[in-house]
């Protein structure tokens, strides 16, 4: 079977001379002991594989501590000296590179902690992924399972999902993870028959190899029993309460367990029951987010790879990429590395007006038809030219500098403060002509390519925010005495007066029911328009728009946001945005597809398509 996750006869006689050593590895916190495919055995600590014996039984033995080459043969007398080593190596990288708050690696631990003393539940094994080769279904590929446990009581095998109550995800694609999980067993060749047999046959191995505490037992099917939720249970029930309860099947149920608690059946009770139970009780406050991982960010990553893989390198780089990296250095602009990054918006933004940046009429023309045919109408500014373009506008001031644009203080201008302050991605001032006059203006512009949202409220997510402040956010009692952003951080742009003026008072952020405006994906939306009328005023611009560009493959920008109990908006984040712009600013903001900028860069060809074109359109299937 491709999945093997036992030994063969040799293999498994040469594992019963180390039974000691297992037991004594799995006795510390956060180890356990695999047997893997291959014949081989496997030592994690922490969800990192500290330590492997590799082809037990044949004649190529070998053993590998973490890191390092492997060694050939197993020798009896030198594996308490190795694995110690693979521990400290294991445990040294978890320090060096602050991986101990990884969820990996405190799930790992928590599975020990919940699993070693149970006489309910005993685990079998972790993180089960099948290999393609080994389903019938192949949508089932990327699944994985986090615990399986044998149920004591019933003798069955359960299937299990295992969540921390701080995952910030937990609310969204916690419900498709837990069908797919359930789903495994039956999508293998040969169905939920096969894998029982499988785990019986490595269930019994264990049990002869000491790795798990447990008598003999004859597995009889697969558990109803889905999910743990690990940690704080207030927050775990917050989230819950968001799922939306007509997608939760009956028989799905779940634990909400304390970190420390031990796993008692009684613990588990319907999913649903539990939803029904947190919004009908207190809760604390918690805006729900959207899945990071989609099908556009899959698309977009599958792009990407096939670019990452032409050969020779050089054929990778963008054509404006040495006058890109010197943009940025001579304006002290932290970057993406070009490749290790080629999803973020920052990459993405830069390649896509990089063509502006180095003066390319061509590609000038192109952006002057996109902003005439699709912007300019409800804008009122004919654009006739591009004069600059600069990106992460606005930059640092320098010290003794000129106070000039694209350079300015955002403490003044907003209210902000520190490295994260509100940027446009890039920033362009042009020429044009309102109502038959020339005018100068400034185009603000936020690039969205892969990100599954906007940024939603980051007072409403600080950790010295206090739970009744979070309550207001969400029913709006007493909301303008409790603002984090506008008490603690001082930040204008939720003044009063300021709100008044952008939405029409009273304003939709401080009304007295209902969640705040801006507690969700509006909240970047509102900030970076904010910033673009500051910029114009700071720097004497006759007019300015706020224009988001974004990729029209990634449909979760233009889905409304997740809802919770208390905030339900049917609008997605742009609409809802322009919908609640006083009059007078809703000629300010607009959204135009990159796709169709790129459409008005191809139609102002006279010729031969040029070579930075034909790589932006290969690089991004623009």
């Amino acid at each position: 079977m491709a999945f093997k996750r036992f030994l063969n006869p040799t293999a498994f006689n040469k594992a019963k001379q180390f039974k000691e050593i297992f037991s004594d590895w799995q006795r510390n916190p956060g180890s356990i002991v695999h047997l893997r495919p291959n014949n081989c055995v496997a030592f994690y600590l922490m969800g990192q594989k500290a330590f492997e014996m590799g082809q037990l039984g044949a004649t190529d033995e070998f053993t590998k501590i973490f890191q390092r080459d492997p060694i050939r043969g197993v020798n009896p007398s030198d594996l308490p000296e190795q694995l110690r080593q693979a521990r400290k190596a294991v445990t040294d990288d978890i320090k060096k590179n602050k991986k101990d708050e990884l969820e990996l690696s405190r799930q790992s631990l928590l599975a020990w902690e919940l699993l070693r003393r149970n006489k309910e539940f005993t685990l079998i094994d972790e993180q089960v992924q099948v290999p393609q080769e080994a389903l019938a279904d192949k949508a089932q590929e990327q699944t994985r399972v986090d615990l399986l446990v044998l149920e004591q009581k019933t003798q069955k095998l359960a299937v299990l999902e295992l969540k921390l109550s701080e995952n910030p995800d937990l609310d969204g694609p916690v419900l498709g993870q837990l069908k797919t999980t359930r789903a495994l067993p039956g999508a293998l060749k040969g169905g939920e028959k096969t894998f029982l047999a499988h785990y019986q046959q490595l269930f019994a191995q264990k049990v002869e190899l000491g790795l798990v505490v447990s008598e003999p037992a004859e597995l009889k099917g697969i558990s109803d029993k889905s999910l743990i939720i690990l940690g704080d249970e207030p927050a775990a029930r917050a989230r819950l309460a968001c799922l939306d309860q007509a997608a939760i099947p009956e028989n799905y149920t779940c634990a909400l367990l304390a970190a420390a608690a031990p796993l008692a059946e009684a613990a588990f009770r319907p999913l649903k029951a539990q939803v029904e139970a947190a919004i009908a009780g207190p809760r604390p406050a918690y805006a729900p987010r959207k899945e990071r991982w989609n099908a556009f960010t899959r698309l977009a990553d599958k792009e990407q790879a096939a670019w990452s893989a032409i050969k020779p390198k050089q054929n990778q780089a963008g054509p404006f990429d040495a006058a890109l990296a010197g943009y940025f250095e001579k304006n002290n602009i932290a970057v993406h590395p070009h490749l290790k990054h080629p999803r973020s918006s920052q990459a993405a933004c830069a390649q896509a007006f990089a063509a502006i940046l180095a003066k390319t009429p061509l590609a000038e023309t192109g952006l002057l038809k996109a902003l005439n045919d699709n912007v300019s109408p409800s804008w009122g500014v004919t654009v006739t030219a591009v004069t600059d373009c600069h990106f992460e506008v606005p930059h640092g001031l320098v010290p003794g500098g000129p106070n000039a644009f694209p350079r300015a203080d955002m403490q003044a201008l907003t209210g902000e403060t520190g490295k994260f302050h509100t940027s446009l991605d890039a920033a362009l001032a042009v020429t044009g002509t309102r109502d038959g006059k020339e005018v100068r203006a400034l185009i603000g512009i936020e690039f969205k390519y892969s990100e599954p949202e906007f940024t939603s409220c980051g007072g409403f997510t600080s950790e010295g925010f206090t739970e009744p402040g979070r309550q207001a956010c969400l029913n709006g009692k007493d909301r303008g005495a409790s603002c984090y952003l506008r008490h603690q951080e001082k930040r204008k742009y939720v003044r009063t007066e300021e709100l008044d003026a952008m939405f029409g008072a009273p304003n939709p952020v401080d009304r007295a029911d209902g969640a705040c405006l801006l507690l969700g994906p509006v909240n970047q939306l509102y900030r970076g328009h904010y910033t673009v009328l500051k910029l114009k005023e700071q720097f004497g611009f006759d007019e300015a728009l706020f224009l988001v560009v974004y990729d029209n493959r990634n449909l979760s920008l233009l889905a409304p946001e997740r809802p919770s109990p208390e905030n339900r908006p049917a609008l997605a984040p742009m609409e809802r945005y322009k919908e609640a712009l006083a009059a007078q600013y809703k000629p300010t903001f607009a959204q135009l597809p990159v796709q169709v900028l790129v459409e008005a860069y191809t139609a102002a060809i006279t010729r031969k398509p040029p070579a930075w074109l034909t790589k932006l359109k290969a690089r991004y299937h623009w």
